[in-house]
């Protein structure tokens, strides 16, 4: 069996490389002795360990369904996936590697001829495909559904961008004109680092009103959130939640039982119901439940909640296009209000040529005034309150991982955001609240023909950056690209469209705002994960280059703009461009810089060429 204290030894964040070796060469000795695969699992190991090796390979990966692999030829020669496997595994895994650039090394190893320029790179894809699965089953026992995606050096951006909220309340929903604005605003600062989110400090927390009788009972909520891994200190653990204040009349979590089948086709029935109190109650529900951290809210569980979330954004939506009609022509108004009068004035001799038309505008005449008679449309403060509260639970519930898949196959819903998104005349919390969903759910949408309106309209929103004051709307926006630049299957459809793109993250770069200049260095730094004609792109767009070396001397930014340098220093061509800067970065490798050690790796880059 697989040493244990070894594998502690792997998941430890900050461990020496001669302690990652010395632990990866016991679990190395296993390599051909000890089978993962059903089929062999009982079976007696030969002599011949490459052997074993291969055969359990092959079995395992026919058992969870990748058996149509393709050994690659290198050189003239098949790649030795045997010797590749141990090297790799010597070192802690294939994150390890990646993380410390060592492919380059074990290419020597496996002593690729120099005609090879993308050893490197062949190596790293060739052993996600083909011996990923085998290393996570036999090293670390994870089964195939639960092996963690390969972090690339170049894509360090956190898949989540800020932390979830939950719904808080002070007061009821204005009904039939009344108004009591007692409300109470909950808001805080705290320490923020990268990866959680781009700007560089926190908007205050709106208590928002929920519908229903209140009371005074309070549930505080101060916890800490740490799912997430930390790699070489760019990625980071969530920040901790802001403590936030939920009162409502019913025991919610208490009384919804989630394990039930039958409790969450009533939580779903009663957003399809029409009835304002269901409603009321399901919104609620779906927000303390999604904003508790113990739970996993996930949506494969609620049939059709996405869609009947999207039906209640979709009155929203149909409010704020003007579509629904509502009130009362003048004329018809008139009629009743004025009843024989009216009959009167049409008997007696009046010249129309002398009087105005008036227009055929379907609006009660109390309304035109506004909140100034408390006269507000009570179909339209409901429908923006229960857009509140969808836009919120959302939002929490794309900080859910497993929930990712769920919301990029729903493109319906992804469509009714981003509609929601540009038909706002202002930004409000229902549209940070969307733009927050989209870009948590990004890195799993696959840019096609269906879903290519999420980059359009992201493009569309940077180009009012210079008259924009709404500099949070901005900033989201570019996040969101910079997301979907995580995903590789997207390279295709962004490439198309990357001189309009790095132009523009041109302009951010340029900027005295330094929460412009991060997020976009970060969608750089993603693109540069790309493939080589993606980096060759990058480093001859002009003033590419020099902007990156501008920000090495921001501690903030430093470490992702030496991670992109790194990255187009492996592409060959762009060795005459970035030699222009050899000097600065030679003297930010000797410094103490936060980006010393990754500017040293670029130099070494260059170096080997």
């Amino acid at each position: 069996m697989v040493d244990s204290q070894a594998i502690a030894v792997f998941l430890k964040p900050d461990v020496t490389r001669e302690e990652r070796i010395e632990a990866g060469n016991r679990i190395v000795g296993t390599i051909g002795v000890h089978f993962i695969s059903r089929a062999l699992r009982d079976s007696v190991p030969s002599r011949d360990r490459r052997r074993n090796f291969l055969e359990d390979l092959s079995a395992y990966m026919n058992e969870i369904g990748r058996g149509n692999f393709k050994i690659p030829t290198l050189g003239g020669f098949t790649l030795d996936v045997f010797i590749l496997y141990q090297e790799v595994v010597r070192r802690g895994g294939v994150q390890h590697v990646i993380d410390n650039r060592e492919f380059k090394e074990i290419s020597k190893i496996l002593r690729l001829p120099k005609t090879c320029t993308a050893a490197a790179f062949v190596l790293r894809e060739s052993y996600e495909k083909i011996l990923y699965f085998y290393e996570q089953k036999h090293v670390f026992g994870r089964n195939a559904e639960e092996v963690p995606p390969v972090v690339q050096l170049g894509a360090r951006l956190e898949r989540v961008s800020s932390t979830p909220k939950g719904l808080n309340a002070t007061e009821t929903v204005a009904h039939e004109g009344s108004r009591d604005s007692s409300l109470t605003n909950l808001s805080g600062d705290q320490p923020k680092k990268y990866g959680s989110e781009f700007s560089s400090t926190m908007a205050s927390l709106d208590r928002r009103p929920a519908f229903g009788d209140l009371n005074n009972r309070s549930l505080n909520n101060n916890v800490g959130w740490d799912r997430a891994t930390s790699h070489d200190g760019l990625q980071t653990s969530r920040n901790l939640i802001q403590e936030e204040v939920f009162v409502t009349s019913r025991p919610l979590s208490g009384s919804f039982r989630a394990d039930l089948g039958s409790e969450r086709n009533r939580l779903v029935l009663s957003l399809q119901s029409g009835l304002e109190d269901e409603i009321s109650w399901a919104l609620a529900t779906i927000n303390v439940l999604s904003f508790d951290p113990k739970l996993d809210f996930l949506v494969r569980d609620y049939p059709m909640l996405l869609e009947s979330l999207e039906n209640i954004l979709k009155e929203y939506l149909e409010d704020l296009n003007g579509g629904r009609i509502f009130g009362l022509h003048p004329d018809e108004e008139d009629a009743r209000n004025s009843g024989p009068k009216v009959k009167m004035l049409l008997a007696a001799d009046i010249d129309y040529s002398n009087m105005t038309s008036r227009t055929n505008i379907l609006n009660p005449s109390l309304q035109q005034y506004g909140d100034l008679f408390c006269t507000r449309d009570p179909v339209n403060v409901k429908r923006e309150w229960n857009a509140k509260c969808v836009a919120n639970a959302l939002r929490n519930l794309s900080f859910i991982e497993r929930n990712h898949s769920s919301f990029a196959k729903n493109i319906s819903l992804l469509r009714t955001c981003m509609s929601i998104i540009l038909s706002s005349d202002m930004s409000s919390q229902i549209v940070y609240d969307l733009l927050d969903t989209l870009k948590n759910v990004a890195v799993e949408v696959v840019l096609n023909e269906d879903t290519l309106f999420l980059l359009d309209s992201a493009i569309s929103m940077l180009y009012e950056w210079e008259e924009c004051t709404d500099v949070t709307r901005i900033l989201k926006a570019a996040e969101l690209i910079a997301r979907l630049c995580f995903n590789p299957d997207n390279e295709s459809a962004l490439s198309k469209r990357f001189d309009e793109i790095l132009g523009l993250l041109v302009g951010f770069l340029s900027s005295e705002n330094q929460d412009l200049r991060l997020v976009a260095v970060g969608a750089i730094c993603n693109a540069s994960a790309f493939d080589w004609n993606a980096r060759v792109a990058i480093a001859k767009t002009p003033s590419v280059v020099y902007y990156l070396m501008q920000c090495l001397s921001d501690p903030q930014i430093a470490p992702l703009s030496a991670i992109t340098i790194a990255n187009l220093a492996e592409a060959p061509s762009n060795r005459a461009i970035l030699m222009r800067y050899e000097n600065e970065l030679v003297h930010v490798a000797m410094s103490n810089s936060t980006a010393s050690e990754l500017v040293a790796c670029a130099l070494k880059e260059l170096s080997d060429d």
